[in-house]
């Protein structure tokens, strides 16, 4: 085929071409918000008269909140601001009732559990300075605000454990701050959302320190929110009832029983709510199912009336994802140490399975958005692979099964062309759950570069995860000007057929090689029409018009040459 027949032919591409989408769409770290530190924990008096944090909620028991106070006092009225910066957060809209208004929480004029202290206020938390608890001197300190969200219930308000206390959350009372809904918008406060072939990217720094903590993405972020305020109806298609009133954990015989609610559904076989494209959870407990995902049973199984769906409740399949352990005593795990003296890599996760895990993890992502499984998918740097067996005590890679896990396997839930937005909840239906996150980058068709961030790098004192992944080359820059334009055609024009050395040397930055694999050939033109008009950070967009123009001079130049 003649070459310039070939440029023709590219150069006709740009001019039908529209530029793609490359933008932040999360840039968050919880420091607009205003926290007041002076209620963070529960205080009692020593033997000197000296205020202390009380035992129950200095932070020695995760599954009690960490010190967090239960009224209203040091949470956040509402759901988190990120007040100037891309993302916007939706505040979920469960209907707690009220002394007048049955709800989840309020029933007949009175608090589910006759907590005289109820927590009514089930936003999303910010707290602030976790790490820098008096209780846990040794922590890696985290200066700052994070996002928390807690879920639990662990018992009744009884004489030994009472809850009639005016102005003092017990141990029982229930502790709630519930799903985190988060929507892509640009800078400037404008709805995003991706279509197919996008590359959607991120990374964010959590804990998972109890429960069934639960991270994912939205094909419909807002109806999501707006279905948690929907009471007494089936979400999620199973036949279930959902959002039912809460009840107390020993109830009479034949009585309803929903002393946790589930807020976003997939554990022990839920079905997972039809926005969800993909959910990524952490198992703390002793199951050590650690990181797990979910894929929808297939429809005609799930709406068999004699199906294990209807019959049994097995309505979503969980897939078992390795790494698969917070144990220190797990050698897939090189981050932990034995002693606490380690700058780099404490020792913050579990030595045993009921342990408290203070440690930050960092999760990361590539996603081209329309395909059926994850491009990158890692954890604290490891890539984290989907297992042959969902066998939990079995290795990962199934002798009985051909091949082995390789990384670029685990399985998009639901994949679609649209995801516009993130959340972060918890699953289960009788879990204590408490979940930090912290350094939210989401970007589209964007390396993470992009967002600034609050967070430190390992072993610094500030985040213990990282940033997430590393950057990436500019995929159709040819010219390395940090844009895909009508000029990196033309760079693939006058380089075509170099070969540039295949080491450190080649880095992406020879002239015309436009995808990166150090020669220049007729798949740099197709890496320039994919990624036409993506930037790298701050370069400007060419509009429409101009990929026009120049998609037309680069035609009018080929002429000339052929003319000469």
């Amino acid at each position: 085929m003649n070459l310039k027949f070939v440029f023709s032919v590219a150069a006709i591409g740009l001019l039908v071409a529209g530029p793609a989408l490359a933008v932040v769409v999360i840039e968050e770290d919880f420091e607009d918000d205003v926290v007041d530190e002076s209620m963070f924990f529960v205080w009692v008096l020593d033997e000197n008269s000296e205020r202390v944090p009380d035992s129950n909620f200095d932070g020695t028991h995760p599954e009690r909140g960490l010190g967090f106070q239960q009224s209203q006092l040091d949470h956040i009225n509402g759901a988190p601001t990120n007040t100037g910066r891309p993302g916007r957060w939706i505040p979920n809209q469960y209907k707690i009732g009220s002394p007048d208004e049955d709800g989840m929480g309020f029933q007949g004029g009175e608090w589910f559990d006759n907590d005289v202290n109820p927590d009514t206020n089930w936003q999303p938390a910010v707290v602030t300075d976790f790490r820098m608890m008096s209780i846990n001197p040794a922590a890696p300190p985290r200066d700052g605000n994070e996002g928390f969200l807690i879920n639990h219930h662990q018992g009744d308000c009884t004489s030994a454990n009472p809850c009639q206390s005016p102005g003092i959350a017990a141990f029982t009372s229930y502790k709630l701050a519930r799903e985190a809904f988060i929507k892509f918008t640009d800078a400037a406060g404008n709805d995003v959302a991706t279509q197919a072939g996008d590359v959607l990217r991120g990374s964010f720094d959590f804990v998972a320190s109890t429960g069934i903590p639960i991270f994912g993405f939205s094909s419909n972020i807002q109806q999501m929110a707006d279905d948690t305020g929907k009471s007494g109806e089936d979400h999620n298609g199973d036949g279930d009832l959902d959002h039912e009133p809460l009840t107390k954990s020993a109830v009479g015989f034949g009585q309803a029983f929903h002393p946790m609610h589930v807020g976003i559904p997939g554990w022990q076989g839920q079905a997972i709510l039809p926005e969800v494209v993909s959910q990524i959870g952490f198992s703390a407990g002793f199951n050590q199912t650690y990181t797990m995902t979910w894929t929808p049973v297939p429809e005609d199984a799930f709406n068999d009336p004699a199906g294990s769906c209807q019959t049994n409740g097995n309505c979503a399949t969980q897939v078992h994802l390795d790494p698969d352990s917070d144990l220190c005593t797990n050698p897939a795990q090189p981050f932990c140490t034995t002693t606490l003296d380690d700058p780099n890599d404490p020792a913050f996760s579990r030595s045993t399975p009921n342990d408290v895990f203070y440690r930050y993890q960092t999760l990361a992502f590539e996603y081209t958005v329309g395909n059926d499984f994850y491009d990158v998918l890692t954890l604290d740097g490891q890539d984290v692979v989907a297992c042959d067996s969902t066998n939990t005590s079995l290795e990962c890679d199934d002798g009985n099964t051909p091949g082995a896990p390789e990384p670029g396997n685990v399985p998009i839930s639901r994949p679609g062309d649209v995801v516009d937005g993130i959340f972060f909840g918890s699953s289960g239906k009788r879990n204590g759950n408490t979940f930090f996150f912290d350094d939210i980058c989401v970007t589209i068709n964007e390396s993470l570069d992009g967002c600034s961030l609050t967070g430190g790098e390992p072993g610094t004192g500030s985040s213990g995860g990282g940033g997430g992944p590393e950057p990436t080359v500019l995929i159709g820059d040819a010219n390395n000007d940090d844009q895909v334009t009508g000029a990196d055609l033309i760079a693939v024009q006058q380089n075509f057929g170099t070969v540039y050395p295949s080491d450190s040397g080649c880095d992406g930055q020879g002239p015309g090689d436009a995808n990166d694999d150090c020669q220049v050939t007729g798949s740099d033109l197709i890496a320039v029409q994919q990624n036409f008009g993506t930037v790298a950070s701050a370069a400007p967009v060419p509009e429409p018009a101009t990929a026009a123009l120049v998609g037309l001079g680069l035609l009018a130049a080929i002429g000339r040459r052929r003319r000469a």
